[in-house]
Order: C-alpha cells, then sequence, then structure tokens
C-alpha cells in the first residue's frame, strides 16, 4: 500500500461512529465502565467524529498541491512543443476538436490542468501533458512561439480570458480559436477580438431544435432552413447587442426587438416557401 493511502486509511480509522454511543451507554448501564470513563469516552469519540472531515480536507488540500507540483515539474521537461496547434482544456469539449485535427494530421500539444483528466487519458495512450495555460512558461515550453494555433476548450470563462489576453501579448502570430461558456462570455470575447469561438450548448441546442420541429409534424426541408435561419439572424443578434451590453435598458429593448424580427424572419419565409411550393405544384399539373 503507497504510503499515501497508508495515512489516507489512518484518518479514516480514526474517525469514532454512532455505534460507538450505544456501546459506551451499554457499557456504563453494565457498569464495565465507571461514570467519568464513560464521559471522557464519549468526549473523544465525539471530538473524533468532527475533527476527521477537517482533517480529510486538510489531507486533500496538501495532497492535490503535491501532487499538481510533481505534475508542474515533470511536464516543463518533459514538454512536446508543436509548430501547429496547442489545444488546452481536453475534456468532453477539447477531445472532439482534438481528434478533428489529429485526423486530418495536426500536431497537438495538449494541457489540462486536472491530474485525474490526465491519468485517464494517458492510460488510453494520449500525450497530455499536465499544466495552467494561463502560465507563460508552460506556452511557451509547448511551443507557442512557433505554432499556428492556440484552442482553449476549458471550461472556466474568467481563466479562458486570463490565457487570450497572456498570449494576445506575448505571441502575436498565435491565432486563437475558443469556447465561449454562455452568451455573456461570447460578448467578452468580442471585445478581446478573438478569430473566432462557438458557443458550446448553442449549435447543438439548435440542432435538437430542429429534431424537435419534426417531431411536431413539420418536413425536413422546413425543419432545417428554420434552424439555419434562426441560428443567421443569433449570430447577427450577437454582434449587434454586444454594443449595448452593460446597459440594460437599451439592451432590454433591443433584445425584445430582435425577437420580433426573427418571428417576422421566419413567417416570411415560410411565406415565400409556401408560395414556391404552390408554383411548383401548378407547373406539374399543368405539364
Amino acid at each position: 500500500m503507497h504510503k499515501s493511502q497508508k495515512m489516507l486509511f489512518t484518518l479514516v480509522l480514526a474517525q469514532g461512529g454512532e455505534f460507538a454511543f450505544v456501546l459506551i451507554t451499554l457499557s456504563g448501564n453494565l457498569q464495565i465502565l465507571t461514570i467519568e470513563q464513560t464521559s471522557i469516552t464519549t468526549l473523544l469519540v465525539a471530538m473524533s467524529m468532527l475533527s476527521t472531515p477537517i482533517l480529510l480536507l486538510i489531507y486533500e488540500f496538501l495532497s492535490s498541491r503535491n501532487q499538481n507540483q510533481i505534475r508542474q515539474d515533470d511536464s516543463l521537461k518533459e514538454m512536446e512543443a508543436t509548430e501547429s496547434v496547442i489545444v488546452a482544456g481536453y475534456g468532453r469539449f477539447g477531445q472532439i476538436i482534438g481528434r478533428l485535427l489529429s485526423a486530418q494530421g495536426y500536431h497537438l500539444s495538449i494541457l489540462d490542468h486536472s491530474p485525474a483528466q490526465i491519468d485517464l487519458l494517458r492510460s488510453f495512450g494520449n500525450k497530455v501533458f499536465y499544466g495552467d495555460a494561463a502560465r507563460l512558461d508552460l506556452l511557451t515550453a509547448a511551443g507557442a512561439k512557433e505554432a499556428k494555433l492556440l484552442v482553449i476548450a476549458i471550461d472556466d470563462p474568467d481563466k479562458i480570458l486570463e490565457i487570450i489576453e497572456l498570449s494576445q501579448k506575448h505571441f502575436k502570430g498565435l491565432k486563437i480559436v475558443t469556447r465561449a461558456i454562455d452568451r455573456r462570455h461570447a460578448y467578452q470575447l468580442l471585445k478581446l477580438n478573438v478569430n473566432t469561438f462557438k458557443r458550446e450548448t448553442f449549435d447543438s441546442a439548435v440542432s435538437l431544435g430542429v429534431e424537435a420541429l419534426k417531431l411536431l409534424g413539420n418536413d425536413n426541408t422546413s425543419s432545417l432552413r428554420a434552424g439555419q435561419l434562426f441560428s443567421q439572424h443569433d449570430d447577427e443578434s450577437l454582434l449587434k447587442l454586444a454594443e449595448l451590453w452593460g446597459d440594460d435598458k437599451s439592451y432590454g429593448v433591443a433584445v425584445r426587438q430582435r425577437m420580433d424580427d426573427l418571428k417576422q424572419v421566419l413567417d416570411r419565409d415560410n411565406d415565400e416557401q409556401e408560395k414556391l411550393n404552390t408554383c411548383s405544384k401548378s407547373k406539374s399539373n399543368k405539364t
């Protein structure tokens, strides 16, 4: 058993349980323990139950800090620099991008800040390095001076902004594509002028909305077209509304206006499609 596991096992065993109070009471009733011994034993069990969760939190903190330090030292020595693509964050989102780029022949230098995630990915043969991509030395070691592209796929919006600002300051030629956590985050990314970004749930939500339209009786063509128009309109709205973000009153008015505009766009397109279908059927009948 590893030394750290022995320590954890010892901490867990040190805690008394509710059954101890039953035994203490029984021992007192049978006069196995004196009144003074019963009081002291009860106090010790209660103290162990109160202190063990705190000790476990301290153990977890110290263990995580030590493990992270080891990861940082190893990653700087073993980092595999790339002249192609750096991927920061290799969870579910980052892996999809990484697999696509790898399949197209691009070499990846992958950073992730979760030791547990790294262990899991390495068990499947992936070459991933521990590190906070907001650290200049790690980005440099990953090849940021020569790389063509930085993909930021972590799930912390503030950390994403920090990495972007660091990269734009020190690596002028590095293009950046990033994950946007939500609409507010997308507005912040627009202000930083990143090369491109995608809202993490938007495309999948629109796709599911299209499937919902089909289940409601809409045909495949009209459902897909509605999804496409919705996406185009929302992308345009994102750019226009970004200018008003922070001004709650003006922003609220603009949001309502854009919603009305969207309904008009979809209604107008439905009318046009019906006219086209009518004309097509009329020509077909004449022939």
